[in-house]
C-alpha cells in the first residue's frame, strides 16, 4: 500500500485529465479561447527568443570594452483574436469585462500544448480594438513577462520515504534552471536544526520539527512554511541548474522523516 506521508500535499500531483478538457489559454484563470473570446492557435505567438542583456566593462588601458555578462531578463507574448456577442449591449459588456480581467499585474498566463500545460508571469502591456462591428470586433494584445523561460505545469519529483540520516542525490537538467519546492514531514523524534544545500549551496532552518510537524521551502517565493506559518531561515535560495545538480540534506536530531522535492521544468 502506497501511504507516503507526502501523497496528500497538492504539489504531489500533475494536471489531470479533466483539467486537459478545459479551454486552451487563460490570464489569471480568465479564459480567453472560448465560445465568446475566440483566439486562434496561431493566434497565440511565443516563440521568439527572450531578450538578452549582455553587460560590458570599459577597459582603461584600451580603446573597447571587454564582456562580462551576459542573461536573458523579458520577453512578449503577443495574442490575437476575435470577441463577440449577441448583440450590441453585451458586446459592451464583454469589452469592459475583458479589459478588466487583463489588467492585473504578474499574473499567471498559461496554455495548453497536447497534453501539457506551460504557464509564466505576465502583466498586460498593451490592448488593441480594430474595426467594431455589431456582434463582433478583433484585438491584440501584448504582454510582457519578466520570466525569460515559461514552466510546465507537469512536475518532476524526488522522493525518499522514512530516512533518519543526511542525505545527497543527484539531479540532472536538460532544461533551464529552475526554482524546486521542499516538502519535508517529521514522522516521530524531533530535527532541531536543518540546512538544505544545492550544488553547497543553500539555507540553513533554526527550527524545532517533530513529530507531525510538515515544512515547506518554497523557491520561487523565498518563504519557509511550517504547518502553513512563515518561520526564519538562513539564506540564500539556490536554484536547479541546467545540467547536474548535487541535492544535499541534513538534518540535526534523532528523527524520522520523509522528503519530496518537487520542480517543474522551464523551457525557452
Amino acid at each position: 500500500m502506497n501511504d507516503f506521508t507526502l501523497n496528500s500535499q497538492v504539489l504531489n500531483q500533475t494536471v489531470t485529465i479533466g483539467d486537459l478538457a478545459l479551454d486552451t489559454i487563460s490570464f489569471n484563470d480568465y479564459w480567453l479561447q472560448n465560445n465568446r473570446i475566440i483566439t486562434e492557435g496561431e493566434g497565440f505567438w511565443l516563440r521568439d527568443y527572450p531578450n538578452r542583456r549582455v553587460e560590458l566593462i570599459d577597459s582603461p588601458q584600451n580603446d573597447w570594452q571587454i564582456y562580462n555578462s551576459s542573461f536573458f531578463w523579458w520577453r512578449t507574448i503577443n495574442i490575437q483574436g476575435v470577441l463577440t456577442a449577441d448583440n450590441k449591449e453585451d458586446l459592451d459588456d464583454l469589452i469592459d469585462e475583458f479589459k478588466l480581467n487583463l489588467s492585473f499585474p504578474n499574473k499567471k498566463l498559461k496554455w495548453k500544448v497536447k497534453w501539457e500545460t506551460r504557464w509564466l508571469y505576465a502583466t498586460i502591456d498593451t490592448i488593441t480594438f480594430w474595426t467594431k462591428e455589431n456582434i463582433y470586433i478583433p484585438f491584440n494584445v501584448t504582454f510582457l513577462s519578466q520570466d525569460a523561460f515559461w514552466r510546465k505545469t507537469n512536475q518532476a519529483s524526488l522522493d525518499f520515504w522514512s530516512f533518519s540520516w543526511n542525505i545527497t542525490e543527484s539531479i540532472t537538467l536538460e532544461t533551464k534552471e529552475v526554482e524546486p519546492y521542499y516538502i519535508i514531514a517529521v514522522t516521530s523524534w524531533t530535527i532541531t536544526n536543518l540546512e538544505v544545500k544545492i550544488n553547497w549551496i543553500g539555507l540553513i532552518i533554526a527550527e524545532d520539527l517533530t513529530a507531525g510537524d510538515i515544512l515547506h521551502i518554497d523557491w520561487q517565493n523565498l518563504e519557509v512554511k511550517k504547518n502553513g506559518t512563515e518561520i526564519d531561515f538562513d539564506w540564500p535560495f539556490p536554484t536547479l541548474e541546467t545540467g547536474i545538480n548535487s541535492i544535499t540534506l541534513t538534518p540535526t536530531g534523532t528523527f524520522t522523516a520523509e522528503w519530496q522535492l518537487v520542480y517543474s521544468l522551464n523551457m525557452m
